[in-house]
């Protein structure tokens, strides 16, 4: 596997295990060491200069997938929160963690997935390094358990969808909380 695979494998997975030891009662750390390596994506977006007139590259969505490592080499990255936007000012030598989909149904609706979008940057290119992690199916047991999980086979979701970063349909998929 390429280095930059296995340093940012590395990181989501300690990130994982802190989560999960954490929010969970029992002991699951030893249980998902190595759990992201089959099931993790590594993308490099390079945005060029474009004269196109499209507001944004990328429309708000949380990302399906348990979390994202992400870097990037200009502006555009922006969070959204309801009506609330701001950009997210990171440096090219800073890496950002975003919650998606699959943590939050593993900590039980603890932990919202983070809206996001992608302005588009017609006077300059960007560069965004990203790290989907994903676990293996077969450890996608919830770390607390609420209504948000509740009968939601989060394994199965991770493998129904091979594309699970930046999709808005995904959130079809689960069950409707009221």
């Amino acid at each position: 596997l390429p280095i930059c695979f296995r340093q940012l494998e590395a990181l989501a997975e300690e990130i994982v295990i802190r989560l999960a030891t954490e929010l969970s009662a029992a002991s699951i750390e030893g249980s998902l060491k190595g759990g992201l390596r089959n099931w993790s994506v590594l993308q490099i977006n390079n945005a060029l200069r474009s004269s196109e007139s499209a507001e944004f590259s990328s429309e708000t969505h949380e990302d399906g997938c348990l979390i994202t490592l992400l870097s990037n080499t200009g502006p555009g990255l922006e969070f959204v929160h309801g009506l609330n936007e701001a950009p997210a000012s990171l440096a090219t030598n800073e890496l950002f963690a975003i919650g998606g989909q699959i943590l939050q149904l593993l900590s039980g609706g603890l932990i919202e997935p983070l809206h996001h979008r992608v302005r588009s940057t017609a006077t300059s290119g960007r560069m965004a390094i990203l790290f989907f992690a994903d676990l293996e199916p077969s450890l996608c047991k919830p770390w607390v358990h609420g209504e948000i999980n509740r009968n939601v086979d989060i394994g199965a979701l991770v493998r129904a969808n091979p594309a699970r970063h930046g999709l808005q349909a995904r959130s079809e998929l689960l069950p409707k909380t009221t």
